[in-house]
Parts: structure tokens; C-alpha cells; sequence
């Protein structure tokens, strides 16, 4: 076995294998004769088959397999020993001018490309900016109105008003007014306070119980963004918009819950919260705490963009694109270029969040990952400390879970790296602190999204 680096560029070689007969025909032989023990053919007891029979039957395909584990292991043992950092795969390199007869050497060619040097420079000229999110009085108001509202109880209505909502079905139907068989047939609610015309309004409020309105008639319900949205239901599939009847069947309106221990104890159970003051300061708390996990998220967009834009390297470019055409066969030339750009961008950011690892020296163990797993499925209170017995059980099943469904493992691994790496960004970097209130930063955050998406 030979094996020598041909480098075509500073981010791209070529690895030259030269395997003998040596390398591989010894195990091609051990394998004919086991095969030998096992063969059975008319006129030759089992085991007996001369052994030339035997190499011609499956002399090829062993063969074949050997050559490819040979050269397998010596390419990846080559790299790793020659601490080559290499991005995707090697590619198999195919010349036309090689030609390989049994018993010669085999020349192999495999093409890398190789991770570049990524410096991440934490100074001066990289300030990144963190905002303390204060809860304002209209935000916390606001949540309180949808506490009640989410958990009000329907009434009956006699009659319908600006505040009734009106439960439907909607059937589609051709256009002679019949169903549509397997057309879409769908529950909705028609809140009639979200209703921006009176001829919508209009439409419900002079309908009776079991009536049928056509949608064709209300204009402002009657186009593909208002239907998508009240049926929960994409319509791309449709050359043209679908025709619906639509049928009454009860109307009512819902009577927000009162601020009273019934409603503390269903949000909060477990928790002494007896005063309305005690259930606005839990409120208060909980929007803070929400509100932190979002100004995180925030803070590590805005970190990943800074560090995409500022920290500069280069790619093997002309590599990458081989390789993902090479690997991936729904992907063809004109998608890559189209795409590339994306792409780019997940590997650039890949080397830079491995870069900090480094430095920070962050890891994320197997046990890390399993308690967040338990968190993801049973919520952040899964841990029971007086109850080891229990909280053991929860683990071995996330492991077992894990085993089963690595992906789960793998996605959590990289969510928990993300947030250390911001954790390791915050204590380096230079950081702006900004207090803003709730209202100011949902601004803020929709802003610089909607600048994002310019671009």
C-alpha cells in the first residue's frame, strides 16, 4: 500500500492510493474458502466444492468489497494521522486514462477539501448588543386579558351582536351549488368583532340556526389569504378559488373568566397565589422570564449574523459544490447555484461555532443531553428531587428513546452547544446592554427582521 498527497491548492488536494494484490487477496482467499465450508452444488457433498469454483463464483464480489475496505480504511487512517480537518467527504476522482487488470496494483484517487484557519476576535470593532426587557403595564394587562379570554366559558346568545362568534361549517361546492365529493368540508369560527364590513357583519347577523350563506356573496372572507385562515388550510393546490356554502350552526359569545383562586390555581396549581396582587406579580415574574428566553434568542440571531459578517475565511468553494452534487442526488447544478449561498452559510457558521467551542473549551455530555431531552418532554419541572426513584426511570426512558431515534439526541446536542456558545460570547464579548420595555423591543426585533429579510 502507498499513499501520498497531491495538493492542488491550499484548500484542496488529491490523495493518491497504489494498493497491491498483497493488500487485499490474502482476505479475498480466507473468505472463498470459508464460503468453500458453506457451498453445497449438485455431484459435491456440502463443503466439498472445489475450491476454483468457488473463487469463480464469488472471487469478484469479494474482491470487489475488499479493494473498496482496504482502500476505506487506509484513506481515513491517512487523514486522521496527518490531522487533516476535512469538510464533507472525500470524492472518488475518476480517470478515464487508469486501467486496472486482476493481479496489479490499483491506482485510487480521492479529492478533499480542507477546513480553513478560523480566528474569532473578540474587541473593540465587535460589540454586540443585549437588551434587558422590562414588562410595561399595557403588556401585562394584555396577558391578563388573554388569560381570561382563553379560559372563558361559552353563553348562549338569543340573538347575534358585533361580539357573537358563530360556529360553521363551511362545505365546498361546484358551481351548481352542490357538495363537492372529498371537497373541502371544515368546523370554523366566524368571530364577528374581527369582521372589518358591515356586509360580512351583516351577512351572520341575518342568518338563523341551520341557515346557508354563500361565501361567493362576502367579499371579505371571500379570497384566498381570509380562507386559508379561518379553514387552517392551504389552497395552492387550486387553479381557482374553491366555491363554500357555509352553514350556521350556533352562535354564542364567551364571557372572559374572573380573576379569582379557581383561575389562579388552574394556571398556577401547586402555588399559594390567593390575592389578585399575588396573581399580577406571578404574571409580572412569568412574563419576565419569557421575555428573557426571547431577548436569548434574539441575542444569538443577531451574534450569528454579526459573526457570519465579520469573520472572514475562505472555502473550497468549487469542492463543496462537487461534494453536495456528489452526495446528494435530488440536487441538480442550477439549484446548487441558486442555493449556495445558503449552504455556505451553515458551514461558515459550523467552523466559526467550532472555533468557539475551542476556545471556551465547551463540551455538551451525554448527560447534558438527556436531562434536556427529559426537559423537552415533560416540561422544565420534570426533575422530582425528593423522588429519585421516578426522575431515574424518566432518564432511562429518554435513553432508551435516544437509542432508538439518534436525530433526538443530535438536535438536542446542538441546541445546548448553541446556548453555551452564546453564554461563552456574553462573557467575552464586548456587549451593549439596552433596557427597553416589551412594547419597545418587539419593535426593535420586528425591525431588524424585516431589514434581515431585505437583503
Amino acid at each position: 500500500m502507498q499513499i501520498e498527497r497531491e495538493i492542488l491548492d491550499e484548500l484542496t488536494s488529491v490523495i493518491n492510493l497504489t494498493i497491491s494484490p498483497e493488500d487485499y487477496e490474502p482476505e479475498v482467499i480466507t473468505r472463498i474458502k470459508h464460503q468453500q465450508k458453506q457451498l453445497a452444488m449438485p455431484g459435491f457433498r456440502k463443503g466439498h466444492v472445489p475450491f476454483g469454483i468457488a473463487k469463480k463464483m464469488y472471487g469478484d464480489a469479494f474482491r470487489g468489497e475488499e479493494i473498496n475496505r482496504v482502500a476505506s480504511d487506509n484513506l481515513f487512517k491517512f487523514i486522521a494521522d496527518e490531522k487533516l480537518d476535512i469538510l464533507g467527504n472525500p470524492i472518488p476522482v475518476e480517470d478515464e486514462a487508469m486501467s486496472w487488470k486482476e493481479g496489479e496494483d490499483l491506482k485510487l484517487k480521492f479529492k478533499i477539501g480542507l477546513a480553513p484557519e478560523v480566528n474569532v476576535k473578540f474587541d473593540e470593532n465587535l460589540p454586540l448588543d443585549s437588551y434587558n426587557i422590562s414588562i410595561d403595564d399595557e403588556t401585562h394587562s394584555q396577558t391578563i386579558a388573554n388569560v381570561q379570554k382563553q379560559h372563558s366559558k361559552k353563553e348562549d346568545q338569543s340573538e347575534i351582536t358585533d361580539d357573537t362568534i358563530v360556529d360553521v361549517i363551511f362545505k365546498q361546492v361546484d358551481a351548481e351549488g352542490n357538495e363537492v365529493e372529498n371537497g373541502i368540508s371544515k368546523y370554523a369560527e366566524i368571530v364577528l368583532s374581527e369582521l372589518k364590513t358591515d356586509e360580512a357583519k351583516d351577512a351572520f347577523k341575518n342568518a338563523k340556526i341551520d341557515d346557508t350563506i354563500s361565501i361567493a356573496d362576502i367579499a371579505e372572507i371571500n379570497n384566498k389569504e381570509s380562507l386559508e385562515k379561518i379553514l387552517k388550510t392551504e389552497l395552492d393546490a387550486y387553479d381557482e378559488l374553491p366555491t363554500f356554502l357555509v352553514e350556521i350552526k350556533e352562535w354564542f359569545i364567551r364571557v372572559p373568566a374572573e380573576l379569582n383562586e379557581e383561575l389562579y390555581n388552574r394556571l398556577f396549581p401547586n402555588m399559594e397565589i390567593k390575592t389578585e396582587e399575588d396573581f399580577n406579580n406571578k404574571i409580572r415574574e412569568s412574563l419576565t422570564e419569557e421575555y428573557q428566553k426571547v431577548s436569548n434568542n434574539f441575542f444569538s440571531s443577531m451574534m450569528q449574523d454579526k459573526l457570519l459578517d465579520v469573520v472572514k475565511f475562505d472555502l473550497p468553494t468549487e469542492f463543496l459544490k462537487e461534494w453536495m452534487l456528489e452526495t446528494n442526488e435530488n440536487l441538480d447544478k442550477e439549484t446548487l447555484e441558486k442555493q449556495f449561498h445558503l449552504y455556505e452559510n451553515d458551514i461558515r457558521w459550523q467552523l466559526i461555532e467550532k472555533e468557539l467551542a475551542k476556545q471556551g473549551e465547551i463540551k455538551v455530555s451525554s448527560d447534558e443531553i438527556k436531562e434536556g431531552v427529559a426537559q423537552s418532554y415533560f416540561g422544565p419541572q420534570w426533575k422530582m428531587s425528593d423522588n429519585e426513584e421516578m426522575n431515574k426511570s424518566i432518564l432511562n426512558f429518554v435513553e432508551d428513546n435516544i437509542k432508538k431515534n439518534p436525530e433526538i439526541g443530535d438536535r438536542m446536542g446542538r441546541m445546548l452547544l448553541f446556548d453555551k456558545i452564546r453564554d461563552y460570547v456574553k462573557s467575552v464579548a464586548t456587549i451593549n446592554e439596552i433596557d427597553v420595555n416589551a412594547k419597545e423591543f418587539e419593535e426593535i426585533e420586528k425591525k431588524y427582521f424585516e431589514e434581515k429579510n431585505k437583503q
